[in-house]
């Protein structure tokens, strides 16, 4: 049971105005690296999805950020153009059982989320962070779980502040247990937990987080 009490919450966490500002200048720096090195791999992620059924390349998927605000996660298309579509518009959540071919694939080797680094970029979301829900989930969970809105005193990460993946936060206890560990990381961030978190991804790559929550 979490308790009140044993979480120490401000609007922006632990970390100091400064510390705020070398991890803003950090996400952008690395993002932008990253998307430099991955130019010819998202090139031709997007060709393949071009050429195996016409449709858009990239997807939206509307999620909760940074004390509750909305944006618009970017990821390469994975679904079919009419799951896709219905997803976006929010009528229902992804499902896997609707991939395409090359969808499958960029999905297994987590390629469709390089379009995540631009969010970052953008502001809307942190290298390291609480994982993006959708607005459903987070009317679920914030019913069921008073302390869930807390989460939203960082923004949501790429990179996963839970050992363990919850990909679709589904089960009460699975979104419980999601929610110790970002509480957890609320109350303690600071740009030394950021980086061991980082560190960990190359180690064990479940810290990497599934967007179709």
């Amino acid at each position: 049971m979490i308790k009140k009490s044993s979480i120490i919450l401000s609007p922006i966490g632990a970390m100091s105005g400064t510390d705020l500002a070398w991890k803003r200048t950090f996400d952008v720096v690395l993002s932008s690296l990253i998307l430099l090195l991955t130019l010819p791999l998202s090139a031709l992620a997007a060709l393949a999805i071009a050429l195996e059924d016409g449709g858009p390349i990239l997807a939206t998927r509307i999620r909760i950020g940074h004390h509750g605000r909305r944006f618009e996660l970017l990821s390469f298309r994975t679904l079919r153009i009419d799951a896709d579509l219905a997803a976006r518009n929010g009528d229902r959540d992804d499902n896997e059982a609707e991939l395409t071919l090359v969808g499958g694939f960029l999905k297994f080797c987590r390629i469709d989320d390089i379009p995540q680094l631009l969010n970052i970029i953008a502001g809307d979301m942190s290298l390291i962070g609480p994982k993006p829900v959708s607005a459903r989930l987070r009317n679920v969970w914030t019913q069921r779980l008073p302390l869930f809105e807390n989460r939203y005193a960082v923004k949501p990460g790429l990179i996963g502040c839970t050992r363990d993946r919850y990909p679709d936060a589904e089960s009460l206890a699975e979104a419980r247990d999601m929610l110790k560990y970002d509480l957890d990381y609320v109350a303690r961030q600071s740009l030394a937990e950021d980086f061991a978190i980082l560190a960990s991804t190359v180690t064990d790559p479940r810290w990497l987080q599934s967007e179709d929550a």
